[in-house]
């Protein structure tokens, strides 16, 4: 069975704010985090990937910047500890 990372929302942010968004990994036989590749966000520009952090089945990325008014996909490779890659993603829009 193949695991799912799920975020079923947007996240809205001031462009001067640093926000952290949780992926889990959704697993049944324990599998858990062990790498988060480089996060893409697309367009790329003025919204970045801060840091990232790792807890067990919890991968979180901090975002930083952003235009007023823009909207961006996050998209972030995880790869857990039974071999699995996954995908986070979430929409961010940013909004003064």
């Amino acid at each position: 069975m193949s695991d799912t990372v799920r975020v079923t929302r947007s996240f809205l942010k001031h462009s001067a704010s640093v926000i952290d968004i949780d992926f889990e990994v959704v697993s049944d036989d324990g599998d858990t985090v062990a790498s988060i590749t480089t996060p893409t966000i697309t367009p790329s520009g003025t919204l970045s990937s801060s840091d990232t952090d790792i807890s067990g089945a919890t991968a979180k990325v901090w975002l930083a910047g952003g235009t007023d008014e823009a909207d961006y996909l996050l998209l972030v490779p995880i790869v857990t500890t039974l071999g699995r890659t996954e995908i986070g993603l979430a929409i961010i829009k940013v909004r003064d």
